[in-house]
């Protein structure tokens, strides 16, 4: 059962961080990668997944929000 999110645990990592970043670069550029992460790096990502699909969506939504903006100042 889903008790809450304990906010000393939050984000308190390094690889933490590093999925959360990769995600939301794979959100925000969805296209494909001319490079590929590190072996470390995705590493991390399998370690902490839920944390890159976090990253995935909040950069997913930055750029829809970005293209509506766009499309407002234009038309």
């Amino acid at each position: 059962m889903f008790k809450g999110i304990n906010f000393k645990e939050f984000l308190n990592d390094y690889r933490e961080w590093h999925a959360l970043v990769i995600g939301f670069c794979e959100g925000v550029c969805p296209w494909w990668t001319r490079f590929h992460i590190s072996d470390d790096l995705k590493k991390q990502v399998e370690d902490e997944f839920h944390y890159y699909v976090v990253g995935r969506v909040i950069g997913i939504i930055s750029l829809v929000g970005f293209a509506i903006g766009m499309i407002k100042v234009v038309f």
